[in-house]
């Protein structure tokens, strides 16, 4: 998810200490939607194939139903 914002204002981020600071604040308000507020919730991509812990990569985030958007 911070890799798609990222790249929508990539030509705000004049170099790679800015990326890292924008990337930086982006995880913390996504992790905060999620463990505090609520808000977004993450999804396993393939929970079919059951046990273990699922790579960040395979997971996806979405809207928690109940939030007004």
């Amino acid at each position: 998810m911070s890799q798609w914002y990222l790249k929508q204002i990539e030509d705000e981020l004049v170099d790679g200490e800015v990326y890292l600071q924008k990337q930086k604040v982006v995880d913390l308000v996504i992790r905060r939607m999620i463990k505090h507020e609520n808000r977004i919730i993450e999804i396993d991509v393939d929970t079919a194939q059951g046990g273990g812990e699922v790579p960040k990569e395979e997971k996806r985030l979405k809207i928690h139903p109940s939030a007004d958007v």
